[in-house]
């Protein structure tokens, strides 16, 4: 699979909130940064999308 089919099965799967593939595609040590500065880990975000926020 070619990274852009990766990065549009990302994008739909965060458009849309699925947890499962979303815990599929991220790596597990990625780390996010938000715009403040501020830190979030892999699991951080999953539970982001499944709290409907």
């Amino acid at each position: 699979m070619q990274i852009q089919q990766y990065e549009e099965r990302l994008r739909v799967a965060m458009l849309q909130s699925d947890v499962a593939a979303l815990d599929e595609l991220i790596d597990d040590d990625l780390l996010f940064v938000g715009p403040g500065g501020g830190i979030h880990t892999k699991e951080d975000d999953l539970q982001l999308h499944r709290s409907g926020a």
